[in-house]
């Protein structure tokens, strides 16, 4: 049986993945391991990647999960690496202000807000329906704050000089989290937003089987 490597959002789990049905296919999910002091996207990229067993492996990386992916692929030959509603590059991350970047880089912002169910959220994530809003609740409030402070500053100080490599990105056009402006995505999903693994995955499967993973 064919395997992907799976890894997700901020602190998010399997879960977000439950909808991701392929034929002749295991998932294989990969455990936030933990963040050294002076821990760089890189480094912890090659951490999450001593959790795979194949020499040119699969990988479907979401939001946080796709950046992983996108610098898995600069260690390590890979046979594909999706992206979804992720960034393959800082260059695609929007645009933070100063003081935002300041407030986060000190640790001045309490990153148990985040953990937070509201409707600002909801929005931002796109979880329109009663079911979509029990998830991102569940999986918000089983996130580790420290994990997620420590992701946030490799996302801020996210440095790269390399291209990916054997990537596909698929991105939706009404993201509110990763916001579509400076993406080039391979594929568009017209009106997906950054839970679109979860809710439009019919059309994220079949992306993956035009792409031959299955």
């Amino acid at each position: 049986m064919k395997k992907i490597y799976c890894i997700s959002g901020l602190g998010a789990d399997e879960r977000i993945f439950k909808n991701i049905i392929i034929p002749n296919t295991e998932l294989v999910h990969l455990k936030w391991l933990p963040f050294d002091k002076e821990e760089t996207m890189s480094s912890y990229a090659q951490k999450m990647a001593s959790q795979i067993d194949e020499a040119q492996p699969i990988l479907i990386g979401l939001s946080f999960g796709g950046m992983l992916v996108a610098e898995i692929s600069k260690l390590q030959p890979i046979k594909k690496g999706f992206l979804v509603s992720s960034p393959k590059s800082p260059e695609e991350l929007p645009e933070l202000s100063s003081f935002i970047l300041f407030m986060l880089q000190t640790g001045l912002v309490p990153y148990n807000l985040f953990k937070i169910p509201n409707r600002v959220l909801f929005e931002k994530f796109g979880a329109a329906t009663p079911e979509e809003q029990q998830l991102l609740t569940a999986i918000l409030k089983d996130t580790d704050s420290k994990n997620l402070g420590a992701a946030f500053k490799l996302i801020i100080n996210w440095k790269s000089n390399l291209s990916p490599k054997a990537i596909v990105q698929i991105h939706g056009t009404h993201d509110n989290i990763i916001v579509p402006t400076n993406i080039h995505p391979e594929y568009w999903i017209d009106n997906g937003t950054h839970m679109m693994i979860w809710n439009r995955s019919q059309e994220i499967i079949a992306i993956l089987s035009k792409e031959s993973v299955n």
